[in-house]
């Protein structure tokens, strides 16, 4: 599960992508039957479309739900203009709207925290609190290293009745703030679905 974040109203900076332009906008089906049937225009559209997001960082973010949690937590608790209606429908993929004014308040405040070092700090306490923590039985095995049926060693503790803690899934990276700073500040409002 991922969640894509669109901007509602973005910054365009630079439009001159003629295959991508042709094709975003139509029918999905007749696009994709076009597509489909040609290779080299399908890797140009998909080459045009990466080239327009990154000329145009304000139109799409996206992150996957492990990566998308712990930055919507972060922004959530740092950057004060968010409500908990915000905080909450952010981590769900319902078409929660965040305005223009929120966005740029969003992009404003991170990229201060990024400037001053405290999005590095946290990021190395994050990592630091991740890599501490213990150990926890298998749940595929019980800890007892036969797996659902008994028959084979477990794979998911390869033999040794524990594993990681779920929280370790959840990374945090100044890079990733770094992106979502930018796309705040050229979204004109974002939707988060």
């Amino acid at each position: 599960m991922g969640f894509d974040v669109h901007g509602l109203n973005p910054r365009i900076n630079n439009d001159n992508f003629k295959t991508y332009n042709k094709y975003k906008d139509m029918d999905f089906s007749d696009k994709w039957k076009i597509l489909d049937n040609n290779k080299k225009l399908k890797e140009k559209y998909w080459k045009e479309e990466d080239e327009f997001q990154a000329a145009n960082p304000g139109t799409y973010f996206r992150n996957n739900c492990w990566w998308w949690r712990p930055l919507w937590d972060y922004v959530c608790i740092n950057c004060k203009s968010l409500t908990e209606d915000d905080h909450r429908s952010g981590h769900y993929n319902d078409g929660h709207k965040i305005s223009e004014e929120k966005a740029t308040l969003i992009g404003l405040a991170l990229k201060a925290q990024l400037k001053e070092g405290a999005i590095k700090e946290y990021a190395d306490r994050y990592k630091t609190n991740i890599e501490a923590l213990p150990k926890v039985v298998c749940t595929l095995c019980n800890g007892n290293n036969y797996g659902n049926k008994k028959k084979k060693d477990c794979h998911a503790c390869k033999r040794t009745g524990e594993v990681n803690d779920f929280s370790s899934f959840y990374p945090f990276d100044v890079e990733n703030v770094k992106e979502f700073a930018e796309f705040c500040l050229q979204s004109g409002g974002f939707r988060i679905s």
